[in-house]
């Protein structure tokens, strides 16, 4: 499942309302490794939602739970931060 959440800081997750839940995503174990694609629309109007412009840096970092460990809670794996920045290509 993916989930829209905001943070602040460490302990300051939140998730945002059911209806405000404007993300989907898939997830896929092949050979020995996830991949998962995440989409939301880059003017979404939800007041919780990061606005993404062309060119601008975006900090984003990725909380995983993984069942098999017992990972609950606070329990998880968590990433390093990241800069995310999207460039718009247009094709004539």
């Amino acid at each position: 499942a993916v989930e829209d959440a905001n943070a602040r800081g460490f302990g300051s997750l939140t998730s945002q309302p059911v209806a405000q839940q404007n993300v989907k995503g898939r997830g896929i174990w092949f050979d020995g490794s996830w991949s998962v694609v995440i989409t939301r629309k880059l003017d979404s109007s939800e007041a919780g939602d990061i606005r993404f412009a062309p060119g601008t840096a975006i900090p984003v970092a990725f909380a995983v739970w993984n069942g098999e460990q017992r990972d609950r809670n606070g329990r998880k794996a968590v990433s390093n931060w990241y800069q995310l920045v999207f460039n718009l290509i247009k094709f004539d």
